[in-house]
């Protein structure tokens, strides 16, 4: 009996350090919901989980298909490595608005590691629906001036 409990707090624990690796934890201030668009969410938090792992080749998937098209993926991955210093722990929405209903714009707060330092930084993360399916919009003026 002892043996099986220890089995089963081992699968605990292995459980839930697997959800940790999946990415920053995804917090909604109040007024913000997803209702209607859960696909979405979804979209939302494998991006960053993806990014935060540092899984370029997956994240670049899902940036928008003229993304893909215009930008190199090994200029992609050079991007996110300038990231692979900060920890994300949690991404904050704190406001969200509909241009139409394929394109969605989130004011978001990340909470991030750097160097054993907590910090915090406020983004705007876009998002654009083709045939269904969310895409991230990336915008990056300076490493991506031809978006």
């Amino acid at each position: 009996m002892r043996l099986r409990r220890l089995q089963v707090v081992a699968l605990a624990v292995g459980l839930l350090a697997g959800c940790a690796q999946l990415g920053p934890r995804v917090v909604l201030d109040k007024g913000i919901s997803f209702k209607g668009n859960e696909s979405l969410q979804q979209a939302f938090r494998l991006y960053w989980g993806l990014r935060s792992k540092g899984d370029f080749e997956q994240a670049f998937k899902m940036e928008a298909p003229y993304v893909q098209e215009m930008v190199a993926l090994g200029m992609y991955h050079n991007y996110i490595r300038l990231f692979s210093k900060a920890r994300p722990k949690a991404i904050h929405i704190y406001r969200m608005e509909s241009e139409e209903t394929f394109f969605v714009t989130l004011d978001c707060r990340a909470v991030y590691q750097v160097n054993g330092n907590e910090k915090t930084r406020d983004f705007q993360d876009r998002w654009v629906s083709v045939e269904g399916k969310w895409y991230h919009v990336l915008k990056n003026r300076l490493m991506f001036p031809q978006l």
